[in-house]
């Protein structure tokens, strides 16, 4: 997802321009679009220890430093866009209805396969089990049960929450004490901290 949005990122912004609306130290508002167009516009609001971002994806409240724009700011240690979006994610105070992140099949398909793995390589490692099974037959009922229902959170969590395997001397079910949140950053998300990168960039080159 984020190679795909960063190439989507930087065609987005390819003809921008910034216009700076207020800079008073801490206090700025500067904006970055194509004169004339509202596509993939956004402005970027500092005030002491807080950042706004409001733009095409969406509107996001991060606080930290006092002074937002440092710490964003891309060090020279660090490759371009190759940014902890978890991290800078723990400095969010607010978003707009959408939030940062959404629910990820392929995280919750995941866990699936690493608890069906583990528990299969548990039952090889019995030293005491005097009978084989059929793994495959677990693992193709596995998907037909759960993993089929992957991309709904709620069928997902309730297929994995309800499965049971009784078969073979078999009896299998998920832990669902403490499961992860099956998430994801969005493709909003994830435009708007490369836009935090990019927009300073930009606006430390046009300082004097």
């Amino acid at each position: 997802m984020s190679a795909l949005t960063l190439e989507i990122f930087l065609r987005d912004v390819a003809n921008h321009k910034m216009t700076v609306i207020r800079h008073s130290g801490c206090y700025r508002h500067v904006r970055f679009g194509v004169p004339g167009s509202r596509m993939a516009q956004f402005d970027l609001v500092t005030w002491p220890g807080h950042l706004c971002y409001t733009g095409d994806m969406g509107s996001y409240v991060f606080q930290r430093a006092t002074d937002m724009f440092e710490f964003f700011r891309r060090s020279r240690e660090r490759k371009p866009f190759q940014i902890s979006f978890g991290y800078w994610a723990e400095k969010l105070q607010a978003t707009d209805s959408k939030g940062a992140t959404q629910w990820s099949p392929q995280a919750f398909a995941d866990f699936v396969e690493q608890v069906f793995v583990d528990y299969n390589e548990e039952q090889e490692a019995d030293s005491g089990a005097t009978w084989n099974y059929d793994s495959t037959k677990l693992y193709n009922d596995i998907k037909s049960c759960v993993l089929s229902e992957k991309e709904n959170e709620h069928e997902a969590r309730e297929a994995l929450h309800d499965y049971e395997y009784h078969k073979m001397g078999l009896n299998f079910s998920f832990p669902c004490d403490d499961l992860p949140l099956f998430t994801e950053f969005t493709p909003r998300f994830v435009w708007c901290c490369y836009a935090l990168e990019w927009a300073i960039g930009v606006y430390d080159e046009a300082q004097p």
